[in-house]
């Protein structure tokens, strides 16, 4: 899921994702709990990311991840009127904490590791670009683990989610 920010700074970078055939969902315009808005506020935002990523890749997005996996009303409603659908996680690497590793993200994705689950990493959190190095370690064990178990990676729309 792209965060939106970043995704006007690097709008062809975001436009050749997408072109190379990487989903590109709504995360936000900005970051904040979802609890914290109204109802105006949640619907601005969601409608002002999925307008931006719309713009910039040619392709109204599916899928909204909300910050911090914390769902509201307001923002049901939002992702209902747009056509998009809430996507939670069922793994996490936590590659956000101190001192993660390559195999300390294994460890916390293998938790919840199981066939259908959506595996959530970040790139980064937009202040410290140095999240992607345990992340991207994690990913070819991570693979390996998934081919070791039969498991097909693929991307979130063949989850068989359904647009609201």
């Amino acid at each position: 899921m792209a965060d939106v920010g970043r995704a006007v700074r690097r709008a062809a970078l975001l436009a050749g994702a997408c072109t190379a055939g990487h989903e590109v969902g709504v995360h936000g315009f900005v970051h904040r709990p979802l609890p914290l808005r109204g109802p105006a506020s949640t619907r601005s935002d969601l409608t002002t990311a999925a307008e931006l990523i719309a713009d910039v890749t040619g392709t109204w997005p599916r899928f909204f991840r909300p910050p911090y996996g914390v769902l509201s009303g307001p923002a049901l409603l939002a992702t209902h009127h747009l056509g998009l659908t809430p996507v939670l996680w069922g793994a996490w690497g936590r590659e956000w904490d101190r001192g993660a590793t390559g195999d300390s993200v294994l460890q916390n994705l293998l938790r919840g590791l199981e066939g259908g689950v959506t595996v959530l990493l970040h790139d980064s959190d937009g202040v410290s670009p140095s999240l992607a190095a345990p992340a991207l370690a994690a990913l070819p064990l991570l693979l390996d683990e998934c081919a070791g178990r039969g498991l097909r990676v693929g991307p979130v729309g063949e989850h068989g989610l359904l647009a609201p």
